[in-house]
């Protein structure tokens, strides 16, 4: 299993910035029976068993047999796909094929434009050319490539599953008004336990959830160990977060 950290920004994509509208193609995924999934969660609910929050639809979505690619009056490039799976409180994506040129941007966003991924660069690029990104929240995402017209080398960008949250584990919709857990460590009375909050790692590991923590080593030179439990990673494979 690879595991491999990104730190993600929060920009408008290329064509939001300036304000270009170039064609969009959205496909539909099919319609998945929640009550069916939760019923599952149940009977399978446990200690040493990771929490499920979404359901992984398998795909083989890239930028030569999906979306639609538009050449702008400069002679930049704009790659453009939309996913729709209905009612899903947030939508993530893995590539299992990835490689981005140098100047090239990325960009995943919700169709309401109220949240946006990237832009990812040649910088997230990895031997494995795989890559994940975090839920982005809506059900309905679009995912951007831009290229200028300087850049010869094509990318490599395909979409092996796409994940529908059907479980708002982030809780995007303030769903979540009770809280019996424990002390909420944003707030002061939990103020005695800093330095265990600022190790503290919430993992988001394909279709499910798990808590890991950063780990010093004897070198004291900071390099990002992370400790979690091997329930959370068996079978998950690359999941590039």
């Amino acid at each position: 299993t690879g595991l491999f950290g990104v730190i993600n920004t929060f920009e408008e994509s290329y064509t939001i910035k300036n304000n270009i509208n170039t064609p969009l193609t959205s496909l539909e995924m099919p319609s998945i029976d929640f009550d069916e999934l939760i019923k599952q969660d149940q009977a399978n609910s446990g200690p040493g068993i990771p929490m499920r929050f979404s359901h992984a639809f398998d795909v083989k979505l890239n930028i030569d047999n999906s979306g639609s690619w538009h050449t702008l009056e400069n002679g930049d490039m704009i790659w453009k796909l939309g996913i729709h799976s209905k009612d899903a409180f947030g939508i993530k994506l893995l590539f299992d094929s990835f490689y981005l040129p140098d100047g090239s941007e990325l960009y995943i966003y919700s169709k309401e434009e109220n949240m946006s991924l990237g832009p990812y660069t040649s910088k997230q690029n990895n031997l494995d050319e795989t890559f994940g990104i975090p839920l982005v929240k809506s059900d309905h995402i679009i995912i951007e490539y831009y290229q200028p017209k300087s850049i010869f080398k094509s990318p490599k960008l395909s979409i092996n599953k796409v994940f529908h949250a059907y479980v708002d584990i982030h809780n995007f919709y303030g769903e979540r008004d009770n809280r019996d857990c424990g002390d909420n460590v944003v707030c002061s009375n939990a103020n005695s336990w800093n330095d265990q909050i600022n190790s503290v790692i919430y993992l988001e590991m394909g279709q499910y959830i798990c808590s890991a923590a950063l780990i010093n080593n004897t070198n004291q030179d900071k390099k990002p160990y992370v400790l979690t439990a091997y329930h959370c990673v068996e079978g998950q494979g690359n999941l590039g977060q």
